[in-house]
Order: C-alpha cells, then sequence, then structure tokens
C-alpha cells in the first residue's frame, strides 16, 4: 500500500471518526492534509532520516487494523490543533511561552513495534 492509499483509507476513518456529512462521510481538504500529515509523521518515526545508496523505494508503512486506529487518532489530533505553534491564547496577559506536546506522545504505542535500528552488536 502506498502512503498515498494509505492516507485516503485514514482519511475517510477521520471524517467517519469525526461525523462528517455524508454516508460515507466525504473528507474535507484539511481532512485530507491531516491525514497526510499523520502518514507523513509515523514515515518519519519508524525511519527517520535514512539515506540509501542505491534506494530500492519507499519501506512499506504498517497498515494493520491496530496501525489504522492509530493514524486516525493521529490524524484527529492533527485536525483539532490550532495552526499557531503557540496554541490558543485566552486573553491578552502574558502567561509563559506555551510548549507544544510531542504529537506522537499518545499514539507511539501503535508504531514502536514497528520501529527498527540497524547497529552492530
Amino acid at each position: 500500500m502506498t502512503d498515498a492509499e494509505l492516507a485516503d483509507e485514514v482519511a475517510a476513518r477521520i471524517a467517519a471518526t469525526l461525523g462528517l456529512p455524508g454516508s460515507p462521510p466525504s473528507p474535507t481538504p484539511r481532512v485530507v492534509d491531516a491525514a497526510g500529515a499523520a502518514v507523513a509523521l509515523v514515515r518519519s518515526f519508524l525511519y527517520g532520516d535514512i539515506v540509501f545508496v542505491d534506494p530500492p523505494g519507499d519501506p512499506d508503512l504498517p497498515a494493520g487494523p491496530d496501525s489504522l486506529v492509530g493514524y486516525t487518532a493521529l490524524g484527529v489530533r492533527l485536525y483539532h490543533d490550532p495552526a499557531s505553534p503557540g496554541g490558543v491564547v485566552g486573553g491578552d496577559a502574558f502567561t509563559g511561552q506555551a510548549i507544544p506536546e510531542d504529537l506522537l506522545a499518545h499514539i507511539r504505542h501503535y508504531f514502536t513495534v514497528h520501529k527498527q535500528a540497524w547497529g552492530i552488536a
């Protein structure tokens, strides 16, 4: 399954989770963007900045039922997060610098089992 196909599946699941109108729910452009970002973040989490001398193609991302739940949860979170990196401030008073939480903090367990590291023992 390519990243684009996976993002389409995730977008449909995000639209259903958010209760968007339609049967089946139709993903909005913002949902499609959140799904694509979720897939890209998981790819970065699993493979980092791997550079191949002779690239065989991108390694497949996990696409099982448990992983789809994780992609959906991450996509919903990305959909709901404010666009401002500082977050939403409710007043004019300075309350300190807002530090955003790690995006994968609560869904890391869906993908950690697929993470591999190369090394010499």
